[in-house]
């Protein structure tokens, strides 16, 4: 399950990989969840995790979970921000419906851009790692 999560947030950070921060961005990144079926396998894995949580936890787990995802979000939204710009974004998305994958033009700054999102993955591995030793059951 540890594995599956961790996979999770390489794949969605790694796909994320567009442009600037702001409401229409995030708006973007969020609607490239949706369009690609990330934001179904984050709800799948919301799910299993849930069906180990007890069941007068479940609210306070849900709300800590979504918190982290959204978190994920703004950070990794921020991050894309300082290399691509919305319209970099825009112009990637176009193929999106049928390809279900984001092509973002190549970048001076690559290796910087990655590790930079790398380091928002790790802090979300370790924030869900958390919630899960807080909230789910090992039995």
């Amino acid at each position: 399950m540890k594995k599956l999560v961790m996979l999770f947030a390489f794949v969605l950070i790694s796909q994320i990989g567009m442009a600037q921060t702001g409401d229409a961005m995030k708006g973007e990144v969020i609607k490239f969840l949706e369009v690609s079926g990330m934001k179904g396998q984050v709800d799948g894995i919301k799910g299993q995790l849930l069906a180990a949580v007890a069941d007068d936890k479940k609210a306070d787990f849900t709300k800590e979970f979504d918190s982290s995802v959204n978190n994920l979000i703004d950070k990794s939204t921020k991050v894309i921000g300082k290399y691509y710009t919305l319209e970099q974004f825009k112009g990637s998305m176009k193929d999106i419906e049928t390809t279900r994958q984001l092509n973002l033009p190549e970048i001076e700054n690559g290796q910087q851009f990655n590790d930079e999102l790398g380091k928002v993955n790790e802090e979300f591995s370790l924030e869900l790692q958390g919630i899960m030793e807080k909230y789910v059951s090992q039995e």
